[in-house]
């Protein structure tokens, strides 16, 4: 059921994190030669993998989790999976274009890491970063001038269910602080727009996971009609470095209320 489905997806990422407990001869069992290794019927992984390969919100939570678990201390484990979990995939014709999917998003996320280093080592000040970023987007000449509308929409490694067709250029900046995010402000289906922060320099997966966990507490919480009004929003660790995370709209970071705090205070002591 889509309520179930959703259940999965906010308890994937705290499950991927236990998979690293499990004890690995538990897990594992020797594929055919040559296979290398792959998980059991009875362990964690294979049950986020079978249930990964029929709902593609959750094979691309998946896909993603595995691959930055891949960078870490775990790698062999997590390889083994990732490697089984895409071999399932290719195992049927849906699994394929699935597939496909994924590596859409991951070009997508190429890109923007491009976008943001050549942006910052154009030098001077932010002020400049965001004009050399445009100029990198502008049509028909710009070196990422094809991010304006992509030959093949591709499924929001945030939100899957969203389809992205291409990148606003007047409309994306970069945040004026030491790592400078980039602000990129997507089109998708039905003429509508989404705004999405790329952060590179940040492990956010202690930040993912506490968002998972407050998204599954607040569906259980729902589930005994106690409903605390909350809207977590969506992070996504895509490297140990690297990530997404969901543009709060009206939001007020903390830099302006410590500025506006201050000067409040001044007022005050006048």
């Amino acid at each position: 059921t889509n309520d179930g489905d959703k259940d999965v997806r906010a308890a994937s990422r705290p499950a991927t994190s236990e998979i690293k407990l499990e004890a690995e001869k538990a897990d594992y069992k020797e594929g055919p030669k040559g296979t290398g290794r792959k998980p059991s019927s009875l362990s964690l992984a294979h049950l986020l993998c079978e249930r990964a390969c029929r709902n593609f919100s959750i094979a691309s939570d998946l896909n993603w989790f595995l691959k930055v678990e891949s960078e870490g201390d775990a790698r062999d484990h997590y390889t083994a999976i990732l490697v089984a979990f895409t071999k399932e995939l290719r195992s049927s014709k849906e699994g394929r274009e699935w597939e496909e999917a994924l590596r859409f998003q991951e070009a997508l996320l190429q890109d923007l890491a491009n976008l943001q280093r050549q942006a910052k080592s154009s030098g001077g000040r932010t002020d400049n970063w965001i004009t050399t970023l445009r100029n990198l987007m502008q049509e028909p000449d710009g070196a990422y001038a094809h991010l304006n509308a992509f030959q093949t929409p591709v499924r929001c490694p945030l939100r899957p269910s969203d389809k992205l067709m291409g990148i606003i250029p007047s409309k994306t900046t970069m945040f004026k602080s030491a790592m400078a995010p980039l602000l990129v402000t997507f089109k998708t289906q039905n003429n509508g727009s989404k705004r999405w922060i790329f952060k590179s320099g940040d492990d956010l997966r202690q930040d993912q996971l506490v968002m998972c966990l407050i998204e599954l507490m607040d569906g259980l919480f729902k589930m005994l009609n106690l409903d605390l009004k909350l809207t977590p929003y969506r992070i996504l660790a895509t490297s140990t470095s690297q990530g997404l995370v969901e543009f709060v709209e009206g939001s007020t970071t903390l830099s302006k209320i410590r500025q506006e705090t201050i000067i409040d205070a001044k007022i005050g002591t006048e």
